[in-house]
């Protein structure tokens, strides 16, 4: 297994095993009262666990689209169901995993974004645990991705943790993310031969640092 692996990603995830039967129904449909087959998110996201631990990355992404897709009151609707916040949360998390896995990184931006607009709607410790290991991990496995993708990738890290550091200021959490997604689109600029603002970036990370360090100082 990769270094995406679940038990060191999500390990409350593990929690309900692969070899239940509500995920070892093929089309992971329950049955109605009156016969008809209704639409089961917690299976469809364990299914499509399966396919990406196959590497049938394609297969996993479709599998995974299916419950994202419920994100859209018209179509939990149109399926009878409720959207299920946490499993829409967990699949786009997946469809992350298996979009960078199969190298489809413009598909890491568009999950990425979704996930970003998916994390109010989840548990805040969960949410800001899981955002925290999605950076972890791709730290450790973006050798293969290409500069321009990096720094993309880096730059919605960072202006979500904007965003939230203005809702949220004394929120040192988020501080430390953004000096560590700093530094890393630092390294990309300066991969990239773009030093001026490499500099302008590091100048105000040192800023930041020094900051927290002095407010540190006078809460002890």
């Amino acid at each position: 297994m990769s270094d995406w692996d679940d038990d060191m990603y999500d390990e409350e995830e593990e929690e309900l095993s692969f070899e239940d039967s509500d995920a070892e129904n093929s089309d992971q449909m329950d049955d109605k009262e009156d016969g008809s087959e209704s639409f089961d998110p917690e299976g469809q996201y364990f299914l499509g666990k399966e396919f990406r631990q196959d590497e049938n990355y394609e297969q996993a992404l479709i599998t995974f689209e299916k419950v994202i897709a419920l994100k859209e009151p018209e179509e939990a609707e149109k399926l009878g169901v409720d959207a299920d916040n946490v499993y829409i949360f967990k699949s786009l998390k997946q469809a992350i995993k298996a979009s960078f896995e199969s190298n489809q990184y413009d598909r890491v931006l568009q999950y990425l974004k979704l996930l970003f607009e998916q994390l109010p709607k989840v548990d805040k410790s969960y949410g800001e645990s899981s955002v925290s290991k999605i950076l972890y991990r791709f730290d450790h496995q973006k050798a293969n991705a290409s500069n321009e993708f990096i720094k993309t990738f880096y730059d919605q890290f960072s202006g979500h943790l904007k965003e939230n550091d203005t809702s949220d200021p004394g929120n040192a959490s988020n501080k430390r993310l953004y000096i560590k997604v700093g530094l890393g689109k630092s390294n990309a600029l300066i991969a990239a031969n773009e030093y001026p603002e490499a500099k302008k970036m590091l100048t105000e990370l040192e800023q930041l640092v020094l900051e927290h360090f002095i407010r540190f100082e006078r809460i002890i």
